[in-house]
């Protein structure tokens, strides 16, 4: 037979379409006429970068590049290849595939990619699934997943359709891609040892990286107002100002522990939880001089999270804690439970805590522990989920980041109850929406319990995962329960909120100028549905007969006048509104 010598460099594929064969190499695509194998003729060379693989279909060429991407090129004449389309996925792409116009490329460190070339002149991408690659973590935000992947940076996927993730972009960086907090379009990235780097996410698709500055080994990340606090592996925490996120600068350091393995930042205050020395709590209101205000340790914290004074964490002993931090200096534990031989990583979300454990003293043999924590003084274990690794959970949703294995997406598990409130301090009108499952198909009832009251709300929607009702008048101010009782009778839900007491308002009266047989109309607000012993008008210095009451409005009519000094206000269950001064434009005959 024979041989074509075409370079100094090694071919890494080829690929045969009829009688010409496409090589792929590290210095580009040759293509060679092997229609006589013993004495094949060299017919073009396309490009210099290197070429990871080649196919060909109906006279097209696909050519995975380390550099360019995806280029497509037209090889009707094989003589004069021309470029057709191309997709920078800014990503190194390897061996390709094609089938019924859905090309897919793997990426060694990565995954999968797919990638619509049904018009070759603008190929697109249609989806990826991250099978492998150092997923280290993973934080969602506004439904885009931004993911720290090690020495491989970071990627970005669209996680608004759970079971089928896709890549929306990629920013490699030069360090070790630990951790990711995305805020306001920007991406805060713990980069190692090459620092804190801060990356432009507004387009996702095309992440962009807008600033830096050196730090001793970035591991964990946060930021809050325009402040960055990145956690070190050598113990200290840098103090970052990010107001201008193409120059930051370093505002103060201060010891964070030795063995960082969480942080969280709210409200100016820091907290960094350590494997050795436990949750380090920091004020740095003023971020030039940080101090540490409070420390606690549980025995060797394995995860943490928070939200807003309340903290959670784990222990590689298999407990599971949840304290309360408003003062710093004394912390308080609110509920503990012992779940297994060892644990890992944590992470919660609303009412739900998720806990990588093992041996879950005979409840659970292996993976995530699911606890209900809406009474976080009786954490509640509720559910299983057969994974593990680095937990992120986003709702009703759990990202788990498993290293080489890539990262998995589960949906909580469909217990019965309420997931989600849209708030907890309501008032008279608000409306109130509840989200979960085991609602029922038809309607049933809510109700608002508060110290020995209980008063039915009014159900605007009902299905079996959404309620929303309208807040009633007359529960009492203080914390209360929602009771949900499906219309069979058979299900009973409940969730705390808060019952917020506000003084009725006057805003203005259609006339400050009283006199005998005249109307008054009296606008504002929180005056309740209608007149009643605790709901009235206070008319002092004359007598008034209501004509109309409203939530908004008051009417009545001027009786008597028995002073020269008459005034008006309102008074509610939940207070009085302001005194308002009247004028008499007409001695009554009445007037005594």
């Amino acid at each position: 037979m024979g041989n074509i010598s075409f370079s100094t460099n090694w071919a890494r594929h080829i690929y045969i379409s009829g009688k010409t064969a496409y090589i792929a190499s590290y210095d580009g695509l040759y293509i060679a006429d092997v229609s006589h194998p013993s004495s094949p003729a060299l017919l073009a060379k396309y490009g210099s970068d290197s070429i990871g693989d080649v196919l060909v279909q109906d006279k097209v060429a696909y050519l995975s590049t380390e550099k360019s991407g995806l280029q497509i090129l037209d090889v009707s004449n094989p003589s004069s290849p021309t470029l057709l389309g191309k997709l920078d996925l800014e990503l190194n792409i390897g061996s390709l595939f094609l089938q019924n116009s859905k090309l897919f490329a793997t990426n060694n460190s990565r995954g999968l990619f797919i990638i619509d070339v049904s018009n070759p002149s603008s190929p697109s991408l249609e989806g990826s699934y991250l099978t492998a690659g150092t997923v280290i973590r993973i934080s969602v935000k506004d439904n885009k997943g931004y993911i720290s992947t090690g020495e491989g940076g970071m990627v970005i996927i669209d996680t608004s359709d759970i079971s089928k993730p896709t890549f929306l972009g990629a920013l490699e960086t030069k360090g070790y891609c630990n951790d990711i907090f995305a805020s306001n379009g920007k991406a805060y990235i713990a980069d190692g040892k090459n620092g804190l780097l801060i990356a432009d996410v507004s387009d996702p698709t095309s992440p962009s990286l807008i600033g830096s500055i050196k730090t001793e080994n970035a591991l964990y990340v946060s930021e809050w107002e325009n402040t960055a606090f990145v956690a070190n592996a050598g113990g200290i925490l840098d103090i970052i100002d990010v107001t201008d996120p193409i120059s930051p600068t370093l505002s103060a350091q201060v010891y964070s522990g030795s063995s960082p393995i969480g942080i969280y930042s709210y409200n100016g205050r820091v907290y960094v939880a350590n494997s050795k020395e436990g949750i380090i709590i920091i004020d740095a209101t003023t971020p030039s001089s940080p101090s540490i205000v409070g420390a606690y340790y549980a025995g060797k914290e394995s995860g943490f999270s928070a939200n807003k004074t309340t903290l959670y964490y784990s222990t590689i002993y298999g407990s599971f804690s949840i304290a309360d931090a408003e003062n710093p200096s004394l912390i308080d534990i609110i509920g503990k439970t012992g779940i297994g031989e060892s644990g890992y990583d944590l992470s919660v979300s609303g009412n739900l805590a998720y806990f990588d454990a093992d041996e879950m003293g005979g409840k659970i043999d292996y993976g995530v522990a699911v606890f209900d924590i809406e009474n976080p003084s009786e954490p509640k274990l509720i559910a299983k989920i057969p994974t593990g690794g680095t937990l992120f959970a986003d709702g009703k949703t759990l990202y788990v980041s498993q290293g080489w294995s890539g990262l998995e997406i589960w949906s909580t598990p469909k217990q019965s109850g309420i997931w989600k409130i849209s708030k907890r301090k309501v008032f008279y009108k608000d409306r109130l929406s509840l989200e979960g499952t085991g609602f029922g198909k038809g309607k049933g009832k809510v109700f608002i319990i508060s110290k020995g009251n209980k008063i039915k709300c009014r159900v605007k929607e009902w299905t079996e995962n959404k309620i929303t009702v309208a807040i009633p008048w007359g529960a009492r101010i203080g914390k209360a329960d929602i009771l949900i009782i499906s219309s069979d009778k058979t299900s009973k839900k409940k969730t705390k909120i808060y019952f917020k007491g506000k003084n009725p308002v006057i805003n203005k009266l259609s006339s400050k100028n009283i006199s005998v047989g005249n109307e008054i109309i009296i606008k504002g607000k929180n005056f309740g549905p209608e007149e009643s012993e605790t709901e009235k008008l206070i008319a002092k210095g004359f007598s008034a007969v209501l004509t109309s009451w409203k939530n908004n409005e008051v009417r009545f009519k001027v009786e008597q006048i028995t002073s020269n000094n008459p005034e008006l206000w309102i008074e509610t269950r939940y207070g009085k509104s302001r005194q308002v001064k009247l004028n008499i434009s007409m001695i009554s005959s009445m007037y005594e």
